[in-house]
């Protein structure tokens, strides 16, 4: 994903404080940072204001971008496609998105902490380990973005009926959580005020 902020260092500090790794400056991305097991996934570049610019998403092949590109052209939305790729406007939220062919991110499975629980002393006597942490956390993955846009429901139309996520969570009279490809992509749609 691509933020758009006034200030990259200090938003690049503060996300290294928060666990992710400095890659550095790649022409066309701007300053970019990684996680332990999702690789490359924030880059910040110089905006007037802080917002989101662009999400990529992963595709599985082909075929997903020939589904998608016939859902847009029936929501009479504008794309350019390739052989691999997809880039698409939501015109509502001014956010751009990426689909492109490539492996699922694979994650090792995480190390379940012991913990105490009714009728589960997993660590009598002891202090969590969270509290004996030497070393830092670092995120294993990034996988929520929270999209404002000036049209709620015409954006949740664009990303479940044009990109393919699924409607997860719905509170009346509160952003709508989409979803895409486990543990990939959740997108919270909200009314932008």
């Amino acid at each position: 994903m691509t933020l758009g902020v006034p200030d990259v260092g200090a938003v690049a500090s503060y996300y290294e404080d928060f666990g992710l790794r400095r890659v550095g400056e790649q022409p066309g991305r701007g300053l970019v940072l990684a996680t332990a097991e999702g690789g490359e996934q924030l880059a910040l570049r110089p905006a007037e204001q802080r917002r989101l610019l662009e999400i990529g998403i992963g595709a599985d092949d082909p075929d997903d971008l020939s589904r998608i590109e016939a859902s847009l052209r029936r929501l009479g939305v504008e794309f350019v496609r390739d052989t691999g790729s997809l880039r698409v406007r939501d015109p509502n939220s001014a956010l751009q998105v990426s689909v492109q062919v490539g492996p699922q991110i694979t994650e090792a499975a995480a190390k379940q902490e012991p913990t105490n629980g009714p009728g589960r002393p997993d660590r009598p006597n002891g202090r969590a380990p969270a509290i004996e942490r030497e070393g830092r956390v670092q995120p294993r993955r990034l996988g929520h973005v929270v999209i404002g846009s000036l049209d709620q429901e015409a954006s949740q139309r664009f990303f479940t009926e044009g990109l393919g996520f699924k409607v997860s969570d719905h509170v009346p009279g509160w952003p709508r959580s989409c979803g895409a490809r486990p543990i990939t992509t959740t997108c919270w749609c909200s009314r932008h005020r």
